[in-house]
């Protein structure tokens, strides 16, 4: 696990918080303090265009108050975070990562290069396409999770790398209209 920075709340990088104002320029400020992105209990931080490598200068980690309404709103069709450089790894915890099922590409994330990381304690809901990919990563680990209303629950992509390993623990997937869970290569 990477050491972190001190906690930001992402009310104070100028996130409204209520599910309908655009917070994207919000969280990547806050994510670019290279610390820990703090989304408080009962917010919905909505997130209005996908956030890019380009967007995104360090490693970060994002954490809630409550899996169950602290809300990362991914309100794209498209990932809502689409990383495609090594710059930006990331880890998140104990938050909601909901999207909107009336984009038909709707998307929650897609992290490249986000070996040894992990994502646990997650709410994730509403893609018609893919909840997490995880891309050319080894030892990725997704654990105590909940994933449902989705296409694809967890797409894991070895890219170029020739050996993936990742840990799939105690996660929940239901309504999956695609597929729960997409291991591809060795």
């Amino acid at each position: 696990s990477m050491i972190y920075g001190a906690p930001t709340n992402i009310m104070d990088c100028g996130a409204v918080g209520n599910g309908v104002v655009d917070d994207t320029d919000a969280f990547i400020l806050a994510a670019n303090k290279g610390g820990t992105v703090v989304i408080p209990k009962d917010k919905t931080i909505r997130i209005a265009r996908t956030i890019t490598s380009t967007d995104l200068t360090t490693q970060f980690k994002v954490i809630g108050e409550s899996r169950n309404t602290s809300i990362l709103y991914f309100d794209v069709d498209g990932y809502g975070i689409h990383t495609t450089t090594s710059t930006a790894m990331s880890e998140w915890e104990n938050l909601f990562i909901k999207g909107n099922l009336a984009k038909a590409n709707s998307a929650g994330l897609s992290l490249f290069d986000n070996s040894g990381k992990t994502l646990e304690k997650l709410n994730v809901g509403y893609f018609n396409k893919t909840a997490i990919q995880i891309v050319q990563s080894v030892q990725p680990v997704i654990k105590g999770c909940f994933i449902y209303s989705i296409g694809t629950g967890i797409d894991i992509n070895p890219g170029t790398t020739a050996s993936v390993a990742p840990e799939i623990q105690d996660v929940y997937i239901n309504s999956a209209s695609i597929c729960g869970i997409d291991i591809t290569g060795t």
